[in-house]
């Protein structure tokens, strides 16, 4: 017999009618994570304010674009992995990768520093050791369109939207902050190309 973890039991005996198996010689099992075989689906990411995010060479930001002005730039692919340990809950959330391509290939979100997801040149893993990487995140459907994505490094922080004025312009980076009790800049709207 096998747990839900797939390690193994070994029957013990029969008592008022219960059956009893000993318990494995290690109770810790580390999660593993492979990538799934569905392929990526492709999506816009916007903000509130109806900007959609595109990544550049350093950071993500979100600027207002046309239906005509969508380009590689800002198409983004999701690519889901399930993991072999839990059913999702313990996370709240889907286990999934986020990455956008371009002529040099994937450029990765990934956690950078406390509050900063950078985009990075790396190929998709098949498995992933353990609960935490750079660039998974766990995506918890909020409703038709909005998502709350936490970082796998940083639990308790979530992709959202931080104005900063640059050169008298106003412009949205996509970073990772804390969720208050009801945040907006933490909901992510995901619009399927």
């Amino acid at each position: 017999m096998a747990t839900n973890c797939y390690s193994h039991l070994k029957f013990f005996s029969v008592c008022n009618d219960g059956f009893y198996f000993e318990a494995p010689a290690t109770d810790v099992h580390e999660d593993h994570f492979k990538a799934s075989v569905c392929q990526s689906q492709q999506y816009l990411i916007q903000s509130n304010e109806n900007q959609f995010v595109i990544v550049t060479e350093k950071q993500f930001l979100a600027e207002e674009r046309s239906d005509e002005q969508h380009q590689t730039d800002n198409i983004f692919n999701i690519k889901i992995y399930n993991s072999d340990c839990t059913d999702g809950q313990e996370y709240n959330g889907i286990a999934v990768m986020i990455y956008a391509k371009d002529k040099n290939g994937k450029k990765l979100m990934v956690y950078h520093s406390d509050d900063e997801v950078r985009p990075e040149p790396m190929d998709l893993p098949e498995n992933i050791d353990g609960n935490e990487h750079r660039a998974l995140f766990y995506m918890e459907k909020l409703s038709a369109m909005k998502y709350n994505l936490r970082s796998s490094c940083c639990r308790d922080k979530f992709l959202a939207f931080k104005e900063m004025v640059v050169d008298n312009c106003t412009l949205y980076k996509l970073v990772l902050r804390c969720k208050e009790s009801v945040d907006e800049p933490c909901e992510i709207n995901l619009v399927k190309v």
